[in-house]
């Protein structure tokens, strides 16, 4: 009787595992977001100031610079290789506008190569985006798309 009860929470257990493993899991908080994948590896993403920005008291305007960084780690807690957007950004109330961005990234680790940087705008959201590939030697097994937007409300908050 006890073997036949263990054997059918260790069958549960099992099952459970194997649902929570299929799917990447995300934590978030107002500036960060974890995402963790199938493998250990995880994906960090930070929205920062950069603490310069522009009051005009003639027109009720704020312009600020704001970056949001993706950084993706090992199961070992490495980091691999990031992708930054940094954006420019007006502000006033009623409106919101995202005036330039720019695209930083690079590998921190020999096996990852960084490729296809870009970034863009579009109304009041930053937009950087790069391709990621793991090499073993010269070939590659391992290729990861990744884009970051940083998008400012009419009051100026980022998400």
């Amino acid at each position: 009787m006890k073997t036949k009860i263990t054997s059918v929470l260790l069958i549960c257990s099992l099952m459970c595992l194997s649902i929570f493993s299929t799917h990447n899991v995300t934590y978030a908080n107002d500036n960060s977001t974890i995402t963790y994948f199938e493998d250990g590896s995880y994906l960090v993403t930070i929205i920062e100031s950069c603490d310069d920005y522009t009051l005009n008291s003639r027109e009720l305007t704020i312009t600020e610079n704001k970056t949001k960084t993706s950084n993706y780690y090992d199961s070992n807690n490495e980091l691999l290789w990031y992708v930054k957007v940094k954006g420019n950004f007006t502000y006033n109330g009623t409106t919101a506008t995202c005036n330039s961005s720019e695209v930083v990234a690079a590998s921190n680790n020999s096996n990852w190569k960084i490729s296809n940087r870009s970034a863009s705008k579009s109304g009041s959201t930053a937009y950087a985006s790069c391709t990621a590939k793991r090499y073993s030697g010269s070939t590659v097994v391992q290729t990861i798309n990744r884009q970051v937007s940083l998008h400012c409300s009419p009051s100026g908050v980022y998400s």
